[in-house]
């Protein structure tokens, strides 16, 4: 009741100010006030708007640019990690075909090696050729390590190349016939072997001198009957002959 007492009189009120000019003019005035109250804070709201339009900037750009360090981070890691892979592998590459060349090296040494004997000792001499009037037909290392020697005929006589003694008789089968291997220093530095022969005609461990026959060629099946396998050996490793008559 009372709250519909007091807007009758506020209307009332309102209404006898507009009959006067001085009530409009209040009117006019607390209008315009109220227009300054509500666009000032209308311009209140537009500036929080903006700032907080211009922190949300900061931060996205604040967070862009931490997303540019990282990926810059990350990208300078793999590429680090892509230079040492590669630096390795190419030290790798480059050891391995260091040993590849060691390697090289090493069998050109040998095969070198192989055609400059070492001079026999003085006590064996130069080596006399196992067969008179044969030739050699395959080098040292071309079927084996040996030389394969030619007799002019068929169970030619083959010749101790040097005094020693019969180290060693043996029969390897009849596809490669009798081997028979001499000594010929007490230190045993110094063998030569005799390959594809008939029974031999000396005994193990008898003495013979360079030029005494020891047996006759053709003794095995793989091999021709006119043909001699003839080894040298120097502590125990097989070396090419070629050099040694």
């Amino acid at each position: 009741m009372d709250i519909t007492r007091n807007r009758v009189q506020l209307n009332t009120s309102i209404a006898q100010l507009r009959e006067t000019q001085q009530g409009r003019r209040v009117l006019l005035l607390q209008a315009v006030r109220a227009q300054q109250v509500a666009s000032v804070q209308a311009g209140n709201i537009f500036q929080n708007i903006l700032q907080e339009r211009k922190r949300l900037a900061v931060i996205r750009e604040q967070r862009r640019q931490e997303a540019l360090r990282r990926a810059r981070e990350e990208a300078a890691r793999r590429k680090a990690r892509e230079a040492e892979i590669a630096r390795v592998r190419d030290q790798q590459e480059r050891e391995r075909q260091q040993q590849l060349e060691n390697e090289r090296q090493s069998q050109a040494n040998t095969v070198i090696a192989s055609f400059r004997p070492v001079p026999l000792p003085a006590s064996v001499g130069r080596l006399q050729f196992p067969i008179p009037g044969g030739r050699i037909v395959g080098d040292f290392g071309t079927d084996g390590d040996w030389m394969t020697i030619r007799a002019p005929r068929d169970g030619a006589p083959v010749l101790a190349a040097a005094d020693g003694e019969i180290a060693q008789i043996q029969l390897l089968g009849a596809n490669y016939g009798y081997s028979v291997i001499i000594l010929h220093t007490d230190s045993g530095s110094v063998m030569t072997g005799y390959g594809n022969l008939q029974y031999p005609v000396v005994g193990a461990g008898s003495a013979v001198k360079a030029g005494q026959i020891i047996g006759y060629t053709g003794g095995g099946t793989l091999f021709g009957l006119d043909q001699l396998n003839f080894s040298v050996a120097r502590d125990g490793i097989t070396v090419n002959p070629r050099g040694y008559f």
